[in-house]
Formats: structure tokens, sequence, C-alpha cells
């Protein structure tokens, strides 16, 4: 009888023993596994910010003769196109603005002199003139934007992500001045003649707007 306890008793050990190891290699496993999953994240992760600012925008901000535009294309030349079309994009609206707040300031509708016949009829298509005459006026008086710099990124799928820098280099003065040079292009000379006082007063309020849009933006 003590020969079949003893016997028992080993058993129950040996059994012991086994259940022991198996829960520390259950442990061990969970552990590897842990650390397995923690460095695959860590990879699959490499960056949690993204980036919202760069050189290009940088140095564009404050500056009112100056612009970024950004376009991402798969051929390099085409994405660089279209970015400084969108820089150039953003110099102009600065343009149409400063034309629109002096026609109001002078209350001088320069572009119903250019109307000719049946044009202008409604209110209508006399705004939809007067906008792409402005648009044509801005077009041609930003003729002196250089580019300040390009900076290409490339993508993991191979698309360029582009960023362009644009400077328009006329002072206020002038672009006040190819404004009012385009303006008095489209209109008659019998008409030019009688508006002469009104041209006058127009370019100064299209200087002063643009020195203002200067002024205000490197207040910011």
């Amino acid at each position: 009888m003590l020969k079949l306890g003893g016997s028992i008793g080993n058993q129950n050990k040996e059994k012991m023993k086994l259940v022991k190891f198996f829960i520390g290699a259950a442990i061990c496993g969970l552990t590897f596994s842990a650390c397995g999953s923690e460095k695959s994240s860590t990879k699959s992760n490499p960056k949690d910010e993204i980036e919202i600012s760069n050189p290009i925008m940088d140095m564009c901000d404050g500056n009112p003769n100056r612009a970024w535009g950004e376009a991402t294309n798969g051929r390099l030349a085409y994405a660089k196109q279209y970015a400084e079309g969108q820089a150039r994009a953003a110099l102009a609206r600065n343009i149409q603005a400063a034309i629109k707040t002096a026609s109001k300031e002078c209350d001088f509708d320069w572009t119903k002199a250019s109307y000719t016949g049946t044009e202008g009829a409604s209110v209508t298509d006399q705004g939809s003139k007067a906008e792409g005459l402005t648009q044509q006026i801005t077009q041609m008086t930003l003729n002196n934007v250089v580019v300040l710099k390009t900076q290409v990124k490339q993508r993991a799928n191979g698309l360029y992500h582009v960023f362009v820098a644009v400077e328009q280099q006329d002072a206020p003065a002038k672009m006040a001045n190819k404004v009012i040079e385009q303006v008095k292009q489209r209109v008659s000379d019998e008409e030019r003649l009688k508006m002469q006082y009104q041209f006058q007063k127009f370019e100064e309020a299209i200087d002063k707007e643009l020195q203002k849009q200067k002024d205000d933006m490197y207040k910011q």
C-alpha cells in the first residue's frame, strides 16, 4: 500500500511539472507575439503627423506680392505647370479684388463704356461681362511674375507632388497704372477723352487698395 501511494504521489508531481511547463510556454508565446505585433505596427505607421506647412508656404506668408500653388500629377512638367497656374491665380484674385473695390469707392462703372449695340441689355449680362473684362485685364497686367522656388516630392505610387512659389515684382503704383492703361484700351477714343478725370481717380483708388492689401498682410 505504501508503494502504491508513493507511485501515485510521483505521478501527480510529474503531472504538475508538465502543467507548469505548458503554462510557462504559453505565457512566453503570448509575450513574443505581443512584441512581434508591436514591431509590425510601428513599421506600418512610420509617421503619426501630416505635413501642413513647408518652406514654400512660409516664404509666401505675409507677403502680398507672393503666392504659392500645389499640384499632383504623373508627369512632372504638368505638375509644375498646374502648381504655377494656381499660384498666379492667387495673385490675380488680389488684383481683381482691388479693381472691384476701387470701382465701388469711385462709383465708376468703367465696363459700361466698353459695351456696344445691344450688349448690357440686362443686369446679368453686364455683371458677366464686367467680371470677364476684369479677369482679362488682370491677366494682362500680371506680366512681371517670376518663380521663386519649386519643391518636388514623389509619392510611393509614382505621382509627383509639386509646390511652387511666385512673386509679382511691380509696386502697387505701377500695377495701378498698368490696370488703367488696359481699361483705356477697351473704350473708344471719344469716351476716353470724356473720362480722363475718372480714370485718374480710379487709378489712385486702385493704388490705394493695393497698398492697403500690402499693409494689412505685413501686419499679420
